[in-house]
């Protein structure tokens, strides 16, 4: 695949989940459905499915985004969620992933990129922080309030609520990385940095513990498909299901400010 038009490169960090990507797609479907949603990225999105085992396809990917990122075809990047471990440094595709971040990503000066919950780790492992299992408060699942700093003035009003699916988090902020600091963009009961956004120097970087891209119908599809997997007991169903039916989810407006972090390079 080489593409010549201008771009975000979605890096898709899993496989499709059985029983959930036939309806609502997968996880790189559901981020370009969220910059389309949000209605002010100004480039498409295009999926490069990076969760693979096989090294050579790696390679013709990873050299397909590079390529992309010196013609400047590629605005910028947005790491997916995954149900992988972002600090499992055993794994060869989340090595190359943790390698393509360090030493390209990282290295393109004012290249956007965003990061979406296993992107989120992912970002801020790469940065020098400590994520791993939450293993104090479990899972935090479905449609979740979360109090937001008021620093980040990227979104009005006090409380976000979207999406969450995870029991991974990153425990501190990142120390300052190439000239750039970083700050978190809020909190919940279950978690303490919820995203960073960088602040001057050479990185421009947005993440997101939560998933916006996880509207409510497929949220309650991914509940229902973690319950029935075993993944969570009935009372982590019943509570997340009943908040996400009940909850204002405020996903399609988080998609629209990555999409104007996108709008500039």
């Amino acid at each position: 695949m080489t593409v010549t038009a201008d771009h975000i490169a979605i890096l898709v960090c899993d496989t499709p989940i059985p029983g959930v990507a036939s309806k609502f797609g997968d996880f790189g479907d559901n981020c370009r459905d969220l910059l389309e949603a949000g209605g002010s990225c100004p480039y498409p999105g295009i999926c490069y499915q990076i969760c693979n085992d096989n090294d050579d396809d790696l390679e013709v990917i990873y050299s397909q985004i590079k390529a992309g990122l010196e013609s400047n075809v590629i605005k910028g990047l947005l790491l997916t969620g995954s149900r992988s471990d972002a600090f499992d440094d055993q794994v060869p595709w989340i090595q190359k992933l943790d390698s393509f971040v360090i030493n390209v990503a990282f290295e393109t000066p004012n290249l956007p990129i965003v990061g979406i919950c296993f992107g989120h780790q992912i970002l801020s492992k790469d940065l020098g922080a400590k994520v791993g299992r939450n293993l104090g408060q479990g899972w935090e699942l479905g449609t979740t309030e979360i109090k937001l700093n008021p620093h980040f003035s990227l979104m009005k009003g006090p409380i976000l609520s979207m999406s969450e699916s995870h029991r991974d988090v990153v425990f501190e902020i990142p120390k300052p990385y190439k000239g750039s600091e970083f700050y978190n963009i809020g909190s919940s009961s279950n978690c303490a940095v919820q995203g960073l956004i960088s602040n001057g120097g050479k990185l421009r970087i947005l993440t997101f513990q939560g998933h916006p891209e996880f509207h409510p119908d497929l949220m309650l599809a991914l509940c229902k498909y973690k319950y029935e997997a075993g993944t969570i007991d009935k009372e982590v169903y019943e509570q997340s299901t009943q908040a996400t039916a009940s909850m204002v989810n405020q996903g399609k407006e988080i998609g629209g400010i990555i999409g104007n972090f996108f709008q500039t390079k």
